[in-house]
Order: C-alpha cells, then sequence, then structure tokens
C-alpha cells in the first residue's frame, strides 16, 4: 500500500469592473483555496484515484494518483483565477477509474460561497479506504483605508471613518482596535461590526474609558473574528483632545422645592483666545433630552476655564444629567461634539408640607376668640423638614413657633391668607 499526501493551496481573486468616465478601476475579493487529502492505491486493487475542484462547474484542479507501476504524479496547485459573481466549489472523487464502470466513485458536494453564509467554508468528501479531499475557502481582506479627508490624528468627539474592500460577505468584517500597539486586541461594539465601513467615534467604538488613551495611538485592523484571520494591514490614529475637556461638575442641590439651580462647569484648561463654545448643553442621560442649552458663548471670564450654567429650573427629579458641547476655533466650527464623563443626580428639595385645621369658632358675631391649628405634615420622603418654622398671617411679620404644630388664637370671622417658613426659608401658601 502507497499514500501521497498533498497539501496545496488555490488563490482565486474576484475581480468587479466598474467604469468611470476616467477610465477602468479593478476592486479585487482575495480568496485562499486550502486543498488537503490524500489518495491511496494499491498495485493489485485499485489502479487509479482521482479527484477534481470545480468552480461553478468548469474543473479547477484535478489530482491524481496511478498505481499498478505507474509513475506517481501529484500537479502543484499554484494559480490564480478570476472571476465574478458568487463561487460554487464543487469536489469529485472517484477510484479505480481504470475499469469500466469506475469502482467506488464517490457523490459529489457542493457549497456556495455569498454573503449569507460563514465566510470560511469547508468541504469534504470521503471515498474508497482512506481517500479523502477537503477544500477551505477564505477571504483574504486586504489593505484599509481612512475616509476620505481624514488624517492620522483625530480629535475628540470627531467620526473615525475607515474603510475594507467592499465586496466580502458581511462575517468577513470583524473589527478590532488596540491601545498597547498591537500586544493585545478588542472587538467593536457589536453595532458596528460585520460591514466594510466604520463611521463612529472613538467614545462609541472605545467606550467610557476612551479619555485614559487620550495622546495615545490606537491601532484598527479587521478580519474573522471567529477564527482570527485578520488582515496584516492596520492604521494607527493619535487621539487627541483638541479641546478642553471637562475635570469638575459642581452641582448643589436646591434648599427649596422648585427653586432652580446653578451647575458649575471647570475644564482642565483655559480657553485660547481663538476658540469658543459653539454649544454647551445639559444631557438627560436616559433619554438625551436637552436642558439649559446656551449658544455661541464662552466662560464666565474671558480666558477663563469655568461655564456656569445659572437658574436652570427644568430639570426632573431623580435623574442623571451629563455636559455635552461643541468648540468653534477662529469662528468655525469644530466638528464632533465632546461629553463629559462626569455626571450629577438632580435631587430637588422635598415641598413643605402643612395644614390648617378649625381648633374653636368664635363665640359670638364681631368677637375675635376664634382658634386654627397648624400642623406640618410629613413630606413624601416621610420627613418633617429641617424644622424652625414660622407662619405669617395675611402677609404680616413670620412669627416662629417650635415643634410641627402651634395654635393661633384671637381669630375674628374673616379670610384668611396663611403662609409657613422652614428654616430655609421655603414655603407653601394655603
Amino acid at each position: 500500500m502507497k499514500t501521497i499526501i498533498f497539501n496545496r493551496t488555490i488563490k482565486n481573486r474576484i475581480i468587479l469592473l466598474v467604469t468611470f468616465l476616467t477610465g477602468i478601476t479593478a476592486i479585487g475579493q482575495n480568496y485562499e483555496l486550502d486543498v488537503t487529502g490524500s489518495l491511496q492505491f494499491s498495485n493489485g486493487l485499485i489502479r487509479r484515484s482521482d479527484a477534481t475542484v470545480l468552480r461553478n462547474g468548469i474543473e479547477l484542479k484535478k489530482y491524481v494518483a496511478f498505481g499498478a507501476g505507474a509513475t506517481l504524479e501529484i500537479t502543484t496547485i499554484n494559480e490564480t483565477l478570476n472571476f465574478n459573481g458568487l463561487a460554487s466549489l464543487q469536489l469529485k472523487e472517484r477510484s479505480n477509474v481504470a475499469v469500466t464502470p469506475p469502482q467506488c466513485l464517490s457523490l459529489n458536494q457542493t457549497a456556495v460561497l455569498n454573503s449569507t453564509q460563514a465566510i470560511e467554508q469547508v468541504v469534504t468528501i470521503k471515498g474508497c479506504d482512506a481517500n479523502f479531499l477537503r477544500v477551505k475557502l477564505i477571504p483574504r481582506i486586504g489593505n484599509i483605508s481612512l475616509g476620505n479627508g481624514l488624517t492620522s490624528e483625530i480629535c475628540i468627539g470627531n467620526q473615525l471613518i475607515i474603510n475594507a474592500p467592499p465586496g466580502f460577505p458581511n462575517a468577513a468584517y470583524s473589527w478590532q482596535f488596540s491601545t498597547n500597539n498591537g500586544a493585545s486586541w478588542v472587538d467593536f461594539p457589536s453595532s458596528f461590526n460585520k460591514t466594510e465601513s466604520i463611521a463612529a467615534t472613538l467614545e462609541e467604538i472605545i467606550g467610557p474609558t476612551h479619555l485614559d488613551h487620550l495622546g495615545e495611538n490606537i491601532v484598527f485592523r479587521v478580519g474573522q473574528n471567529d477564527k482570527r484571520m485578520f488582515s496584516n494591514n492596520t492604521i494607527s490614529i493619535l487621539y487627541s483632545p483638541c479641546a478642553p475637556l471637562v475635570d469638575v461638575l459642581n452641582y448643589i442641590p436646591p434648599n427649596c422645592n422648585g427653586e432652580s439651580v446653578n451647575i458649575i462647569v471647570t475644564f482642565d484648561r483655559i480657553l485660547e483666545n481663538d476658540e469658543t463654545f459653539s454649544q454647551i448643553t445639559i444631557v438627560d442621560l436616559m433619554n438625551g433630552i436637552q436642558f439649559g442649552q446656551e449658544i455661541d458663548v464662552t466662560t464666565d471670564t474671558n480666558g477663563g476655564n469655568i461655564f456656569t450654567f445659572s437658574n436652570i429650573n427644568e430639570l426632573e427629579n431623580n435623574r442623571t444629567y451629563f455636559i455635552r458641547y461643541q468648540m468653534k476655533q477662529n469662528g468655525i466650527l469644530v466638528p464632533g461634539f465632546i461629553t463629559s464623563t462626569q455626571t450629577f443626580t438632580y435631587t430637588d428639595s422635598p415641598p413643605l408640607e402643612f395644614e390648617v385645621l378649625l381648633e374653636s369658632e368664635i363665640s359670638c358675631f364681631g368677637e375675635s376668640d376664634g382658634q386654627i391649628r397648624i400642623n406640618i405634615n410629613p413630606n413624601n420622603n416621610g420627613s418633617t423638614g429641617s424644622g424652625g418654622y414660622k407662619y405669617a398671617i395675611n402677609g404680616s411679620t413670620p412669627i416662629s413657633f417650635s415643634g410641627i404644630t402651634t395654635v393661633v388664637s384671637n381669630l375674628s370671622s374673616t379670610a384668611f391668607s396663611i403662609k409657613v417658613f422652614d428654616a430655609n426659608n421655603c414655603t407653601e401658601k394655603q
């Protein structure tokens, strides 16, 4: 018994011709067809074994093994084929073809490459004894490139646009980035994968830790994620701030329910003479609704690093907010928005709640011996507030009382306007 083992590679290239007024451009999808297997024969049993690889029904390569003293022959596979459209790969294997009819004829098997299938397709056929043939078709993505007008430096908030050659199955486009010069790689978020072109900010790609990599080179590549067959071609981008960044976000909760507040934003550097905010706004973290938007403004003092949102009274209780802004330089809009990593949660002060009860009626018409009782009620947090309560009747000077209840005497038969104040001078009318 003799055995012939073959392990060769056929490289296929799909050529798409696109005609422009200026000429013809070719866009190639490079595939690698790996062929492995073995054909066995015995002088006394099998005269010849052959296996054939066909593409779209046309013979791509045939492997033949001769027995019975004939010269052994394996043809070297080293071809490049150009074709358009789908590639249908069909395998045939048969043994003892020197007799009629051929003995031990194997079944044909077919694999079709298209955009809905896995990008690495493997087909195996087995014939007589240990005869088998296995082919594996793998797309090889070539150079990736930056979008038009982009350079090797990108500012925070700007979109990175990178493109891979088109025409491969979607599964071929698995993008990764590295923040340590290729020592390790991280997959893009799933929403940005399986497409030949990427348009996203580095914040969207890297996530909340993107600010940790300012001033560093970020490397990108594309390939087949599950098989780790990535292109050797990479792109390196310097990630730069190109703008002041929020350093501290200071928020002081209101003393009284519904009271307006100020939000103080401190940046990590002063604004340059040619820098202004095209817009700066407070944004709800959950739904993206904007509040307090300011247009074409600078810091509180020219050349400073603090911006204050003043008298903001639109925020919702227990909602979390961040700051978003866009810059201008020399009056020209800088593309891209910058968002603060710092957030604050707006917590409104609970309302002061009280009730007025009739303690006793006046004894006779015209008398002034009526009484009422003022009770401080627990608010929606179950608290009766900050204490130090005062009441005022019909705009009179407020009168303090201890505890959470008091009786007001010497009242005549008339209408009263009553206000109650706490130690923060918060009030509720009744």
